[in-house]
């Protein structure tokens, strides 16, 4: 996984917004929306809601 794509995860994890997540990492909206989709993918999520869950059950694992 690249190193941004990385990133925006665990700031989804931590709930944080896409916007947000575009501030912390100095990147736009729209890059973020595109990672974001790429860890949904990776993850094998249906959705957003669903990766954030997913990462939360790897982290307690």
């Amino acid at each position: 996984m690249p190193e941004r794509r990385f990133h925006v995860a665990l700031l989804l994890l931590e709930g944080h917004s896409d916007q947000e997540v575009a501030d912390a990492l100095q990147v736009g909206a729209r890059t973020v929306s595109h990672e974001v989709r790429a860890v949904v993918a990776w993850l094998g999520a249906r959705n957003r809601s669903q990766a954030v869950a997913m990462l939360v059950g790897a982290g307690t694992r």
